[in-house]
């Protein structure tokens, strides 16, 4: 616990961070950092430039990476979160006043790994919430957004398809109230919660009945003194207090009292703590609209070292090989099939040759990649797993890198071997050779040389078909065992039977 305390301060972080405030945190001003957590996503208003970043990490995400979901005028007054879907409430603006709110989701797509954001480039407008005596606060589980209007408002609202509508609270529940949602009894609850003589007393009700259920009172023993606010994201009923000394502990409410996970220093940038599934992230706001992270171990509360934000940026070339092969796959396909049709069986070798077996073929090609996947290694300096990964069927080209790397250097080195000697070491240990398809006269059936331009387009081709395997599948079918690249150069792999007369 000390060396986290100690880790927060060499980090520079000194007041307190609060998506709800108590009471005591409302007598002054401090800096917090506005935050909202699903559990899997993440997102931080962080400003810049006059204005607003809404940074997003989620749990799939390496250490430390964010990127940039949109931009709002001004840093929102609040934020909620529940699965990919985030909700914010801005300040107030119009008259009457009334708190514009926005929303925003977000999805992944399934071919690149890439996330993005609906309705795109923009937020969804929403209607905009009553405004009330002090800063408002929302909380969020699956479709259902609760607000409240003011800290001491006796009365939430929830959003509805075009309005929101009045929940009202139980007589004699009186403020200051802080939204919150909970577990209780195996279920999410949403509801609000406010001290009471060193505890916490607290109205909720299942997300899916707020309308209908009647409210149910929850009592949280010993968590009323310093609290600040409710943990969100968390997979148990966390929160903050603030402790003499500038200290504050992150603690989880549970049925024999509260449990301190962790001791933190009070910071001097924005910061917040949020849930990520069962464990927590220590966020603190960092210079130029970026966003610190660090993990605080739910078990022993370490916090790990803080990583620097570093912003992922949608590249076109992470996929675009995708695209490439697949035109170079119709290509060659459209090339073999009609104009050089593969399946024709009147087709023969040079008089003493027969087709290389696929067996023979197959030992020939592991033999060749060998010295590749041994680049490949080198190069990249990833595990020999990496080489299974084909572009072909990966989306991110930095993936499948080795596999990349491993077959162009393949194709490179077989092909200059080929070219002179018209096989590759592979092919010489099984006893293959790089032929031309047909004898080259009906007089000198026995001649069965390749000539240079043959064994080019053969070599140039095969590049191909190594980061496109799919199409080796021709050579199996193909009376005489030639794939796509035999077929194209008009040539074959074969080994000789009888000794070529003169």
């Amino acid at each position: 616990m000390i060396a986290a305390a100690g880790l927060l301060l060499a980090w520079g972080v000194n007041g307190a961070p609060a998506q709800a405030e108590s009471s005591e945190a409302r007598q002054g001003p401090r800096e917090s950092l506005v935050a909202a957590s699903s559990g899997t996503h993440l997102w931080f208003a962080v400003p810049k430039d006059g204005g607003c970043r809404i940074l997003h990490h989620a749990a799939s995400m390496p250490d430390g990476a964010v990127r940039e979901a949109g931009r709002l005028p001004a840093v929102p007054q609040a934020m909620a979160a529940s699965g990919d879907q985030l909700w914010v409430v801005m300040p107030t603006e119009g008259s009457p006043r009334s708190h514009p709110v926005y929303s925003v989701t977000t999805h992944r797509n399934p071919a690149t790994g890439l996330a993005y954001e609906t309705p795109t480039g923009r937020f969804d407008v929403l209607p905009s919430l009553p405004s009330g005596v002090g800063s408002p606060s929302i909380v969020a589980d699956g479709a259902v957004l609760l607000a409240l209007a003011s800290p001491s408002a006796i009365e939430c609202h929830r959003l509805g398809v075009d309005r929101w509508t009045t929940v009202p609270f139980p007589q004699g529940w009186l403020g200051p109230s802080v939204l919150g949602v909970w577990w209780h009894e195996g279920a999410r609850c949403l509801g609000v919660s406010a001290p009471r003589d060193g505890n916490l007393s607290a109205l909720c009700r299942v997300a899916s009945k707020i309308e209908l259920a009647p409210w149910t009172t929850l009592g949280f023993a010993g968590a009323g003194e310093g609290f600040e606010f409710w943990v969100s994201g968390a997979n148990c009923n966390a929160f903050l207090r603030s402790r003499p000394g500038g200290v504050h502990e992150l603690c989880v409410a549970q049925a024999a009292g509260v449990r301190v996970v962790a001791r933190l220093a009070a910071p001097s940038q924005a910061w917040t703590v949020l849930g990520l599934g069962d464990g927590f992230m220590l966020a603190v706001e960092a210079p130029r609209g970026e966003v610190s992270m660090a993990e605080i171990d739910p078990i022993t509360g370490v916090v790990a070292a803080p990583s620097a934000s570093v912003a992922i940026v949608p590249q076109t070339f992470e996929w675009v090989h995708l695209p490439l092969l697949g035109a170079a796959t119709i290509a060659l396909l459209l090339i073999g099939f009609v104009m050089k049709p593969t399946l024709e069986s009147s087709r023969r070798l040079a008089r003493g040759w027969e087709p290389l077996s696929m067996v023979r073929r197959t030992v020939a090609l592991a033999i060749d990649l060998l010295p590749g996947a041994g680049v490949a290694l080198a190069v990249t300096g990833e595990g020999a797993t990496a080489l299974m990964v084909m572009p072909s069927w990966t989306a991110q080209l930095s993936e499948c890198a080795s596999a990349a790397v491993m077959m162009a250097f393949t194709a490179l080195w077989c092909g200059a071997f080929e070219l002179v000697w018209r096989a590759s070491p592979g092919k010489f240990l099984v006893g293959g050779r790089v032929i031309a398809s047909e004898p080259r006269s009906a007089t000198h059936e026995g001649d069965a040389r390749a000539g240079t331009g043959r064994v080019l387009a053969r070599a140039a081709i095969k590049g191909v078909v190594l980061m496109a395997p799919a199409l080796g599948i021709l050579a199996f079918v193909h009376p005489l065992h030639m794939g796509v690249s035999e077929t194209i150069s008009g040539t074959a792999l074969a080994r000789r039977t009888t000794p070529m007369s003169g």
